[in-house]
């Protein structure tokens, strides 16, 4: 039986000598693979089916995280005990916000998600917070900038209108009321995407005033002392207030008023202003009482006192300071003229060397009445705002006289670099 091929086969006739069956496969294989599809002995591989693609989940992000240290209440005493220390993270998914709690070994103690309806508390440096389980927690962080930080991740997630008092202040130190000039340091927190941004801006002057607010946060300023901290939020933006120094409206609203005998009636002042002055020594009544009421006024009454007031008082510069220290004319005379000044020739007492030299008692009783001795509240009120004033005439004569000293300066450089072209320009021309 002869069996023909086609022309394609006629290289693998037995009779050619040449072609060893025994050896390396020859090209002929790519014709047998084309015929037959597949020249080799494995097995066919069956085809699998192609996968579905599917829908790959957003990974969760880390907004902030820290080590921390951890404590839980004592169920015996309801005392907080150390727990030890671990982490926190507060994770971003995008539906939800979660606070995570975790040991050192990364076994995670609870989670908290982060709503306006879930409150925390903070009690320097402690941050207090019960989870779903109604388990109660606290951490207590490093450092300051880490309890800031959550504290404003926490704020601004929620838009709570939560105050978190960081800092009581100085103890000492008066309350903050509406009209005091207040010294403000500025530090605010802004979130931009999956990052935190802290800015430290410049301090702010300020009147505090209910009626009028230039920023948002200024009404969060009024019940604060001195050295105050407090955080709170406004308008997507976390703002860390700062009460640097604090400058009272009416300092002298804080001292004891004292009427001052000018403003007494005529009838009323020799009494009241006698009475004040102590008698260590018994003796008869003081003449001053029988003075006649014209001998008084001129030496109690202080010329212009409540005009200097009322300037003081508007802030105003004061004119004629010089009189505060001046105003009083001396009202202490020798003992023979006091006591014998305003009285008449035939009710006169003789003073005798033994009178005379009692010294400071008979000279108590004897002399006027000494008028009110100024408050010099207003006084330093006036220094101080003039030493305001002075600061910044100082400080714009300063920037002003910088500005002129480098003038010159500035040309000497510009004619420096002009004539360093040149030199380059004839060093390339010269051959």
């Amino acid at each position: 039986l002869m069996i023909s091929f086609d022309d394609d086969l006629s290289d693998f006739r037995r009779d050619e000598p040449s072609e060893d069956i025994f050896g390396p496969p020859s090209s002929s294989s790519s014709k047998l693979a084309s015929l037959f599809e597949d020249d080799s002995v494995a097995a066919p591989v069956e085809s699998k089916p192609a996968l579905k693609p599917t829908t790959s989940q957003p990974r969760p992000s880390t907004l902030f995280s820290s080590v921390v240290h951890i404590f839980v209440p004592d169920p015996a005493t309801a005392e907080y005990t150390s727990f030890g220390r671990g982490g926190v993270a507060l994770i971003s998914l995008p539906d939800t916000k979660t606070l995570l709690l975790y040991t050192a070994s990364k076994a995670v103690l609870t989670q908290l998600p982060i709503l306006p309806s879930i409150s925390l508390s903070v009690s320097h440096p402690y941050v207090y917070f019960t989870a779903l389980d109604g388990k109660k927690w606290s951490i207590a962080f490093d450092n300051d900038i880490q309890l800031w930080r959550i504290l404003a991740w926490y704020l601004l997630l929620t838009e709570s209108t939560t105050v978190f008092d960081l800092s009581a202040g100085v103890e000492t130190a008066s309350i903050v009321e509406e009209g005091d000039a207040l010294l403000v340091g500025l530090t605010s927190f802004t979130a931009n995407g999956e990052e935190l941004k802290l800015t430290e801006e410049s301090d702010v002057k300020l009147r505090l005033s209910s009626r009028k607010h230039k920023h948002d946060w200024e009404k969060h300023l009024t019940g604060l002392r001195k050295g105050a901290i407090r955080m709170a939020y406004s308008s997507a933006t976390v703002t860390l207030l700062t009460i640097k120094k604090v400058r009272r409206q009416r300092e002298s609203d804080s001292e004891p008023r004292t009427v001052e005998s000018s403003d007494l009636p005529k009838d009323t002042v020799s009494e009241d202003t006698v009475s004040t002055i102590t008698v260590h020594d018994t003796v008869s009544e003081p003449a001053t009482e029988s003075m006649p009421d014209e001998s008084i006024a001129p030496e109690t009454t202080v010329p212009h006192a409540t005009v200097l007031a009322r300037m003081a008082k508007l802030g105003k510069p004061m004119l004629g300071l010089a009189e505060l220290s001046t105003v009083i004319p001396p009202t202490i005379d020798t003992p023979p003229t006091v006591s014998s000044s305003h009285i008449e020739p035939a009710s006169a007492i003789a003073i005798d060397e033994a009178t005379v030299a009692q010294g400071p008692a008979t000279v108590a009783q004897s002399i006027d009445p000494l008028p009110q001795q100024p408050s010099y509240a207003d006084f330093h009120r006036v220094i101080g705002l003039e030493m305001d004033r002075l600061q910044i005439r100082l400080e714009a004569s300063f920037s002003r006289m910088l500005q002129e000293s480098l003038g010159p300066i500035r040309d000497q450089l510009s004619r420096l670099e002009e004539n360093q072209e040149r030199i380059l320009q004839k060093l390339q021309t010269t051959p």
